[in-house]
C-alpha cells in the first residue's frame, strides 16, 4: 500500500490495515492528496443486519451498551 499511496493512487486495504498503530499512522501520513484515497475494508459494513445494529447503537434503542459480544458462523469453513 505504501508505494501506491506515494504514487497518489487510491488504496483499499482489508483489515487489519497494519500490525500496529505506528504502521497505521505511517500509512495515513503518506496519504497527502486533497481527497482521501486510503480506505480500510470492512466486509460486513453494508450487511442489512449490521446496518440495523448500527442504528440501534446510534439511537440508543437499548440504552448505552456496556459490552457487546457477537458470534457468527456465517463464514466458517
Amino acid at each position: 500500500g505504501k508505494a501506491c499511496l506515494d504514487a497518489g493512487k487510491h488504496v483499499f486495504m482489508e483489515k487489519p490495515l497494519a500490525l500496529n498503530a505506528r504502521e497505521c499512522e505511517e500509512l495515513v501520513a503518506r496519504d497527502r492528496s486533497p481527497d482521501p484515497v486510503l480506505m480500510v475494508g470492512y466486509v460486513m459494513r453494508h450487511d442489512p443486519l449490521w446496518t440495523k445494529f448500527g442504528q440501534y447503537l446510534k439511537n440508543r434503542t437499548f440504552g448505552m451498551p456496556f459490552q457487546v459480544s457477537i458470534w457468527t458462523e456465517q463464514y466458517t469453513d
